[in-house]
């Protein structure tokens, strides 16, 4: 198995089950629905192992974030090389796993003077960041990104963690950190803070070939106080920021 599907889900919210079954119906890429880690499931043990700061708390925060570091325990046990990870509320593009395909054969063909490695490749339009047209080559699907182009923390920007793939090094050195010194931030942005500090290397993915629900207005969050987005002010937003990235 070079490539695992993990689907981060809740239990009950059945609206989204169909919704991912759908998805991924006809993908020839194995998935797992990711079910512990709810917040009754969250110990007093489970906590003060992963978490610490604001997230040291029982909640729909630490409860996210605790099922992206169980899709990666399991790569790591599995020996995994790929992960490919969602939370339950994306849209694929049509052509999703053919571009999936391409960028992981064009990771495996990279040249050993650039070869990506441990790396978390970003493949949603969350936050409106996308490759500089300037950076664009003809076929190339999957691009570094350097320091200071996208802002977020120490300069980098995960876009959020709705839907991405890390290889198995990644996952190992995210989950080391955990295990080392905790987690006190949101998954995307600890994910972020990894970059930021050189423990992973960020990569995004060209074309954009995710949408997260909630954040294109088709699914209210499942975080409590968070408004649900408008439709059509999302759709007209993501053409505007895709023509200013394209012209940078």
């Amino acid at each position: 198995m070079e490539i695992q599907g993990y689907i981060l889900h809740v239990k009950g919210s059945d609206d989204r089950y169909q919704h991912m079954q759908e998805q991924i119906r006809n993908l020839k890429i194995p998935f797992k629905y990711i079910l512990d880690g709810d917040q009754c499931d969250l110990t007093a043990e489970i906590i003060s192992k992963n978490f610490k700061d604001k997230l040291a708390c029982v909640s729909g925060i630490s409860s996210c974030t605790y099922k992206h570091f169980l899709s990666l325990r399991d790569m790591i046990k599995n020996n995994v090389p790929y992960g490919l990870i969602f939370e339950n509320d994306v849209f694929l593009d049509k052509n999703f796993e053919a571009a999936v395909h391409k960028a992981i054969s064009e990771i495996k063909a990279s040249k050993q003077a650039s070869s990506i490695k441990n790396f978390y490749l970003s493949l949603e339009d969350s936050f409106m960041k996308f490759v500089k047209g300037s950076a664009r080559k003809k076929g190339q699907t999957v691009y570094k990104i350097e320091r200071g182009e996208y802002g977020g923390y120490n300069g980098y920007n995960t876009r959020a963690a709705g839907a991405y793939i890390v290889d198995l090094e990644a996952a190992k050195n995210i989950i080391k950190e955990v295990d080392s010194n905790k987690c006190g931030l949101v998954s995307d942005w600890f994910y972020t803070y990894c970059v930021g500090e050189g423990i992973i290397n960020l990569y995004y993915i060209h074309p954009t070939i995710v949408s997260q629900g909630s954040h294109n207005g088709k699914f209210n969050s499942l975080f409590p106080g968070v408004k649900r987005k408008g439709r059509l002010s999302y759709l007209l937003q993501k053409q505007y920021k895709k023509l200013l990235w394209r012209l940078r």
